[in-house]
């Protein structure tokens, strides 16, 4: 602020000579006056005004003065100057104005008109400045930066402050999603009490529910499975083998009209999902399913039945149609390296039948069927399917052309053809043959009849000659009084004359009966063993288990018997029936025929059944019992 007086003797017209005039200029300096009075004369334009400014501005000594205030009640404003100031400067006069009278006298004119007092401002000169004044000299008003730095920091911890709770917030809120998904995967999972070594967490958080098992980033090559030297063998392309053995159940469902695996309806009372089915078998050291097809679903492309599954929570299951369930199927055992054995079980969903052909599916279309598996699934994607069991107990088949059990087909014809068939589309499956027509035997005390699908005395003599070396396995049926009595596990038995079981019977001691079904298996097939040839692999036997009604537990006995004769050498395990609970027999005991369902899981899907997994659990002794190998594909050459 600069301070302009002109002091009180220049007053001319008798003005009191106490009174002073004080001029504020704003931010100019002297040089400025300088300039604009140098310009003033170069125009040749000094006004009487002017010239008395000029006058009367004293150029050093009242720098640095400071104005010293009275209490003022009105402080007016000045007309702007006429002068070059009025752009960059505002003039004031505390209570007298100057006027410029013609005759070049000045006078005060009062210009204070709403008060009339008059108060004077003391003018004290404090200090002579000894530089030029500058901006920076000016500091009435704050600095704005720290104030500014002040409100920088509070906004950024604002907004830090806010991140970190969203952040928490969100990471909650994700926390308490994932409790309630690992929940509902608890709910569905089968309670066996044991924790999965793995649990697949989908890209959306689904727990144990992937979309798809594509995700994974999993690949496997198809192996060439071989059956040599009475064992199974998984042959990578580089020539690496791995012997294994199979411990597998069988899960039926496709088979019938409802052309879906059973237990898939997931809910709140009852049923699992085919992820949990996987996993449950993957915990208990099952490496292998049989699969029942029907011939006729796969040549219509049946669509399942959509009622008996669940696909909020099988997301992989796709159910369009048949082929395309089976391969999603194939996928989720896969992803627990499950292998799969198709089973050609029946031909129509009217039941069973003991041939690969009738007058609903002729030969033709039973081989098509075959050439669709094939095509459809012969891949690395479904490295899993090991093969083609080539007919479920063709019990109207003989076992050659001379066989007396039946005329209506020859069954090593028919696994011939139907073998070399599978093969010209796919050399890397095995054939899996049962036994054909049962029959009546005598070996030694025993009098026996073959179980359907068992019966494989000539196999030897009139063997199966496939194409493809390697590729045969022999897979017969062995069952338990469960199925039918017969008097090779009883003593004193006397026949009911209704056919409704025994009459009367006695159970015989553990070393009689496992030794005579030793001498029965062996009969059978067991015999085949030591040959040294193809493997053995029992294609179905178990039965009921928990709920045997003997007093002394014939039927759980027989299947631990069984269990036993399958760790001879030259066994390569089997496949127990079944892990459906909806499996019914017929006997309970040899002396009551009553409809009674069983399986290795309970009714709700849900419940081990505690002593039939025990009992099965003695098939992890199986030499070579170990999960299929995924063997890398190769890389294509360029």
């Amino acid at each position: 602020l600069r301070l302009l007086t002109v002091s009180s003797n220049m007053h001319q017209h008798g003005a009191p000579q106490d009174d002073e005039v004080t001029i504020f200029r704003s931010g100019r300096t002297d040089e400025d006056r300088d300039d604009s009075l140098t310009q003033s004369e170069r125009s040749g334009s000094i006004t009487q005004p002017d010239a008395f400014r000029r006058a009367s501005l004293p150029r050093e000594s009242q720098r640095g003065s400071v104005l010293m205030a009275r209490p003022s009640n009105v402080f007016n404003p000045m007309p702007s100057s006429p002068s070059r100031f009025s752009g960059r400067q505002s003039t004031y006069v505390h209570h007298h104005q100057f006027s410029m009278h013609d005759d070049g006298s000045t006078s005060t004119e009062d210009m204070d008109t709403l008060n009339p007092s008059k108060e004077k401002m003391k003018l004290v000169n404090i200090a002579t400045l000894e530089r030029p004044e500058a901006q920076r000299d000016y500091r009435g008003q704050l600095r704005r930066w720290p104030g500014m730095l002040l409100l920088g920091v509070v906004v950024a911890t604002a907004v830090v402050a806010i991140s970190l709770g969203a952040r928490q917030s969100y990471n909650a809120s994700l926390q308490r999603r994932q409790d309630v998904l690992v929940r509902e995967q608890r709910r569905r999972a089968i309670q066996d009490g044991l924790v999965d070594d793995s649990v697949l967490v989908d890209a959306d958080g689904k727990v144990g529910n992937p979309m798809t098992y594509d995700s994974t980033g999993r690949k496997c090559q198809l192996p060439d499975y071989q059956s040599k030297n009475g064992r199974v063998y998984a042959v990578a392309a580089n020539g690496t083998e791995v012997t294994v053995a199979i411990k597998g159940t069988n899960w039926f469902g496709m088979e019938t009209g409802h052309a879906i695996p059973f237990g898939l309806w997931e809910n709140d009372q009852n049923g699992t999902t085919v992820y949990e089915v996987a996993a449950f078998l993957h915990r208990h050291k099952f490496n292998s399913i049989r699969l029942p097809l029907c011939a006729q679903s796969i040549l219509k492309n049946t669509a399942p039945d959509k009622r008996l599954i669940n696909l909020d929570t099988n997301r992989a299951i796709n159910i369009k149609g048949y082929m395309e369930l089976l391969k999603s199927v194939l996928k989720a055992l896969a992803y627990r390296d499950i292998t799969v054995l198709l089973s050609m079980h029946t031909l129509t969903t009217k039941g069973a039948t003991g041939s690969w052909f009738n007058a609903d599916v002729s030969e033709d279309d039973f081989l098509k069927a075959i050439d669709m598996l094939t095509s459809e699934l012969c891949s690395d994607e479904y490295w899993n399917v090991i093969g083609i069991d080539l007919k479920n107990e063709p019990n109207d088949c003989g076992w050659g052309p001379l066989d007396k059990a039946s005329a209506k087909c020859d069954w090593v014809a028919g696994a011939k053809l139907i073998g070399d068939r599978m093969h010209a589309g796919c050399k890397n499956w095995l054939a899996f043959v049962e036994g054909s027509a049962s029959m009546g035997h005598t070996v030694g005390k025993i009098t026996y009849f073959d179980w359907w699908g068992g019966r494989l005395q000539d196999a030897d003599t009139v063997p199966v000659t496939l194409k493809t070396q390697d590729k045969l396995v022999w897979s017969p049926h062995y069952y338990s009084t469960a199925v039918a009595p017969q008097p090779y596990f009883y003593d004193n038995v006397v026949g009911a004359a209704d056919g409704r079981g025994y009459a009367s019977y006695t159970e015989l001691p553990d070393d009689t009966l496992k030794t005579n079904i030793h001498i029965t298996m062996e009969h059978m097939f067991g015999y085949l063993r030591e040959k040294r040839k193809y493997a053995i692999v029992v294609g179905e036997f178990g039965g009921l288990y928990t709920k045997d009604e003997h007093p002394q537990y014939t039927i759980r006995r027989t299947v631990d018997f069984t269990i036993q004769e399958m760790m001879l050498d030259g066994y390569s395990g089997g496949y127990m029936w079944c892990i459906n609970p909806e499996s019914a027999y017929d006997f309970p005991s040899a002396g009551r025929k009553a409809f009674t369902s069983e399986g290795l899981l309970l009714d709700d899907w849900l419940t081990p059944n505690k002593l039939f997994m025990e009992a099965m659990a003695k098939m992890n002794a199986l030499p070579n019992l170990r999960p299929f190998p995924c063997f890398a594909p190769e890389k294509k050459k360029p």
